[in-house]
């Protein structure tokens, strides 16, 4: 047997140890998201305040296939969290073990894709290249970088998981068929595109990495094979974007062109581009929400010197291609096109970057990091050998302080307080972190340390009319009911459909003993939002206040049956 067969068998039975070395190391570094909590951004519209993953049965299924809740599509996450809850309940430990698993599984699919694609159809392995180790410092990469913090261990980002294990799958299926020729590889690959669709839209780029690996590394590129091969992929994923669209119009996520011009999105996004490369170069000061720049202009050094340094790159790839070094190029083209869905061209809230886009588009980097690195480590006749150990030390030093830095950024999402309040240490102008202080301490029942931020919020952001309504809330738990009442009567004759608001606005007529206007409001309530089981609850309260127990009764069944409890004490308690 030759040397380069040998080496080759070896690396083979090797490969799925050193893949499965890779996950237990990212599980290991991910097991302090064990100790966090739930945060109040997302995690409540997603899963404790959320009755539709509470069950698990037909109707809870159209549900998830049939709704744009929380502004978006995604029916995988839903049934991933349901299927949470159904083990769980709301205890927050196995909703985070269960993403750490996901991560891990798909750290070993990144090492798996990574040998493939540098070993495909490679009868002998060059000694020039260990492609075991490119995989495994690649995979180690992604899988304890601190960018991948907010995927992971932030509950409500399941989406990014489960999309990166479906569309990883899809890429080694889709090996497997160009490789083998045979169709049902085809049909799987196709099908776990679909599943990558279903758990978050962002895989809509993966059509256009098909036809960027068919040109390198498998060669295999020609024009009519390309139409009818990605046919299917291109349709699927137009149909995904457009669902998208409209679940985020329907939402209110979609920024109108008016809030950025277009020319000032793509500044921030050519920026967008290399700030996520410095973020994975040096992941220090990672925040939840990097707030949109005020002033944009491409004179600055900040955008102007960023579309220089996207232009350099490109050419750069571009001439090494001529070259014959294609890697560069291919690379630097799949990190563009996977940032592409989330750079903000279509500006979706009020972010301008975020660390979970990098889920995905990280591997090219890091790809192209870990190609490096392997020739570096494994040494040349030109480096003495010193220099070579004193490249390994680095390399594991700089793994162990990713390792301390991802751990590090854990704790930051231990709970609302603390992800607040790192937030406004880094950027104190942002509203969103007041208003989620406020209502975390609303929630805790300190009532004016909440007012207190609500303020902050409303004097930062006038606009949101949702501060003005937890406002309200607080001023009322605080006993000043009519400040409330005037609070959210301001705010529902700008917000005049929105349910939520009379509710809360007929709480505080009933609080001050006017019944009939606190039905006559939730009445409005229960219009705009008819299974809303709270509002048939204090609705059937007013009733009886009025001594019309017989409707106070049916408006406490109807509470009943929509999950609220304390309408089914309150049954108990009227038929003894």
């Amino acid at each position: 047997m030759k040397k380069e067969d040998f080496t080759g068998l070896v690396n083979k039975r090797i490969l799925p140890f050193a893949a499965a070395a890779v996950a237990a190391i990212t599980f290991v570094v991910f097991l302090p998201a064990l100790q966090n909590g739930f945060v109040n951004w997302d995690d409540g519209q997603y899963i404790y305040e959320n009755p539709n993953i509470t069950k698990l049965n037909l109707e809870s299924l159209k549900w998830m296939f049939t709704t744009f809740h929380a502004s978006n599509y995604h029916p995988l996450t839903w049934l991933s969290h349901a299927i949470d809850y159904a083990i769980w309940g709301l205890n927050p430990l196995g909703h985070h073990l269960t993403s750490i698993i996901i991560h891990s599984i798909n750290t070993l699919l990144i090492v798996l894709l990574i040998y493939r694609l540098l070993t495909y159809k490679k009868k002998t392995l060059s000694g020039k290249t260990n492609y075991i180790l490119v995989a495994v410092l690649t995979g180690l990469l992604f899988g304890i970088h601190p960018l991948r913090v907010e995927s992971v261990v932030w509950v409500s980002e399941r989406k990014d998981l489960l999309c990166g294990f479906f569309y990883i799958s899809t890429l080694l299926w889709y090996l497997e068929y160009t490789e083998k020729h045979q169709k049902k590889y085809y049909l799987l690959s196709l099908f776990c595109f679909i599943l990558a669709l279903l758990s978050k839209p962002m895989a809509v780029s993966l059509p256009v990495v098909l036809i960027l690996l068919d040109i390198y590394p498998l060669k295999r590129f020609n024009i009519r094979r390309e139409f009818s091969e990605k046919l299917p992929f291109v349709l699927l994923s137009g149909a995904s974007s457009v669902v998208t669209i409209i679940a985020q119009e329907a939402g209110g996520g979609l920024l109108p062109l008016e809030a950025h011009p277009f020319t000032t999105r793509l500044l921030v996004a050519t920026r967008g581009i290399v700030f996520y490369l410095y973020k994975m170069l040096l992941p220090m000061g990672l925040s939840p929400v990097y707030p949109y720049p005020q002033n944009v202009s491409f004179l600055s050094l900040e955008f102007g010197g960023s579309l220089l340094i996207v232009i350099g790159i490109t050419t750069l790839c571009v001439l090494l291609w001529k070259r014959n070094i294609k890697w560069l190029l291919i690379l630097w083209a799949y990190y563009l096109i996977t940032l592409l869905p989330v750079l903000g061209i279509i500006q979706v809230g009020v972010q301008s970057a975020a660390d979970r886009y990098t889920y995905l588009p990280s591997l090219g980097p890091f790809l192209l990091i870990g190609l490096g690195a392997s020739h570096i480590l494994k040494g040349s006749p030109f480096w003495k050998e010193s220099l070579v150990l004193g490249a390994r030390v680095l390399a594991l030093t700089i793994i162990f302080t990713l390792a301390f830095l991802t751990v590090k950024q854990t704790s930051i999402w231990h709970d609302p307080f603390t992800l607040w309040y790192t937030e406004l240490k880094r950027y104190p102008d942002v509203a969103m972190a007041y208003t989620n202080l406020g209502v975390a301490y609303g929630k805790t029942g300190q009532y004016k340390k909440a007012i207190f931020y609500l303020k902050k919020a409303i004097e930062l952001n006038p606009r949101n009319p949702d501060n003005y309504n937890n406002l309200a809330i607080a001023y009322g738990k605080l006993g000043f009911h009519q400040q409330a009442i005037e609070i959210l009567q301001k705010v529902i004759k700008l917000h005049p459909e929105e349910g939520i608001y009379y509710y809360n606005l007929g709480i505080a007529y009933g609080k001050l003993g006017n019944y009939q206007k606190a039905i006559e409001t939730l009445n409005r309530a229960i219009k705009l939002k008819p299974d809303f089981g709270k509002a048939y609850y204090h609705r059937g309260l007013g009733y009886l206040s009025q001594g019309l127990h017989d409707k106070a009764m049916e408006d406490f069944r109807k509470a009943a049956d929509l999950g609220y409890k304390r309408a089914i004490q309150a049954l108990k308690t009227l038929s003894k």
